[in-house]
């Protein structure tokens, strides 16, 4: 129920920043996607994390967080590198 109420805020931001750039149904479009893949993707979430035993759930986490801070750091320097 909580996920039905904050993408709604969602539709609310969309109807008060309409713009020509963006129609409206391409906005909501993106929106049905963003419900659909939200939802998917907790109950997915579910079946990896009770398959995975503790070392192995710890071995992802570091990977995530490795690539993840990777990025940022490559984001960073070429931040700096190029501006």
């Amino acid at each position: 129920m909580l996920k039905v109420a904050y993408f709604g805020d969602f539709l609310s931001i969309i109807a008060a920043t309409h713009n020509q750039l963006t129609p409206v149904s391409t906005a909501l479009w993106i929106i049905v996607c963003a419900i659909d893949l939200a939802f998917a993707g907790t109950n997915l979430s579910r079946r990896v994390l009770d398959n995975l035993d503790e070392a192995k759930f710890r071995k992802v986490t570091r990977l995530v967080i490795m690539v993840i801070g990777a990025g940022y750091l490559i984001t960073g320097l070429s931040l700096l590198y190029y501006s």
